[in-house]
């Protein structure tokens, strides 16, 4: 991301933890509402988004499609390997403490000596971040007019939704007046995208016609 378009979304912050706080508000409220999380899935999203690349549109929808079986593959192996044996949980935690510790002792760990503060939450945003790139299964371009959907192309918006539903616990909608509406056009406005309101309408309608026909 360029300097200056680092200096506009930071400027945008307030703006869209907001919509994204308010869409919490409407919702089931079980979790707190964590606005540095998802400032953090945000800016994930957003490299993602703005990140030049030197591959065809056609070379990345089949790098995409490719990776994100590979990751749901290895996502229900793991879920019904830990439903069989729960201690793989335990396991799995103290893999991640030990690599990011750089090969520390079980007993160093465990009397203090080498820090673990923060190891939880880095391995949850691994995680989240796995769980972002699930929505990259798509490779059907659906027909007819397709006018704001290079500007806001279906992948982004599916990991917006991604984000969205992170966030707030809530399921985005196509609903032209919706909270997760609103969270894209402040998403528009932060990048200054040249697209009205309708043509980001019918971009967000494209992305989920586009999943639904995975």
């Amino acid at each position: 991301m360029t300097n200056e378009l680092q200096a506009t979304f930071a400027d945008h912050k307030k703006n869209l933890i907001a919509c994204l706080r308010e869409s919490w508000g409407r919702g089931s409220r079980e979790k707190p509402f964590d606005p540095e999380r998802a400032w953090w899935l945000i800016e994930m999203i957003v490299a993602v988004m703005t990140k030049a690349s030197s591959a065809t549109p056609q070379e990345l929808r089949e790098h995409a499609v490719e990776l994100a079986e590979a990751l749901g593959t290895v996502r229900q192996i793991l879920a019904r390997t830990i439903k069989a044996r729960p201690e793989l949980v335990n396991q799995i935690t103290w893999a991640w403490i030990w690599l990011a510790t750089g090969g520390a002792s079980a007993a160093s760990i465990l009397s203090g000596q080498t820090p673990t503060d923060g190891l939880g939450e880095k391995l949850q945003q691994a995680v989240d971040g796995v769980s972002a790139l699930e929505p990259c299964q798509w490779n059907h371009k659906p027909r007819g007019n397709q006018r704001g959907s290079g500007r806001l192309p279906p992948l982004s918006l599916l990991l917006l939704a991604h984000v969205y539903t992170q966030t707030t616990e809530l399921q985005p909608t196509t609903t032209e007046t919706g909270h997760f509406m609103d969270f894209v056009r402040a998403l528009r406005d932060t990048f200054d995208i040249p697209l009205g309101d309708d043509a980001v309408h019918r971009a967000v309608k494209i992305a989920f016609v586009t999943e639904k026909a995975l």
